[in-house]
């Protein structure tokens, strides 16, 4: 059976809020693809209300964060993607953050494209490109 773009922008990962930082501005959340864990980070801007940057790794066994490890594979990339969409729709919900924005490496040019395709799937899309890479949005994430 063909599956569809749709089908795994609809399918996530159950996730875990975990405040691991001192400061009410930084979230962070868990969620498990059953081989590897991932951290969602989200900061609220300092500078704008309603506003956040998010980043997403994935933890070793040690804890530590690896923002560079992406060999999952289309369909699973595409679940954790939604997983984070998620991640972010929740905390939208209990926090008012109505743009989030995110970046991909100049280095990583697949990486560059399923942001930007999966941002315009999302209700957002490519903000910006400059010598670091790309960077998205996601509006309205409610």
């Amino acid at each position: 059976m063909i599956r569809r773009f749709t089908d795994f922008i609809s399918e996530a990962y159950g996730f875990s809020k975990n405040e691991t930082t001192s400061s009410s501005k930084t979230h962070n959340y868990h969620f498990s693809d059953g081989d590897r864990h991932y951290r969602v980070q989200i900061m609220h801007s300092p500078h704008k209300d309603g506003a956040a940057d998010v980043s997403f790794a994935t933890i070793d066994e040690k804890g530590k964060t690896d923002v560079k490890k992406s060999d999952a594979g289309v369909g699973k990339s595409h679940k954790i993607f939604s997983t984070v969409h998620d991640i972010m729709k929740h905390h939208a919900e209990k926090h008012g953050i109505e743009r989030y924005a995110f970046s991909a490496s100049a280095k990583e040019p697949t990486r560059q494209k399923l942001y930007n395709r999966l941002a315009t799937k999302h209700g957002g899309g490519l903000a910006d490109i400059d010598h670091n890479g790309t960077h998205h949005y996601i509006a309205n994430a409610k």
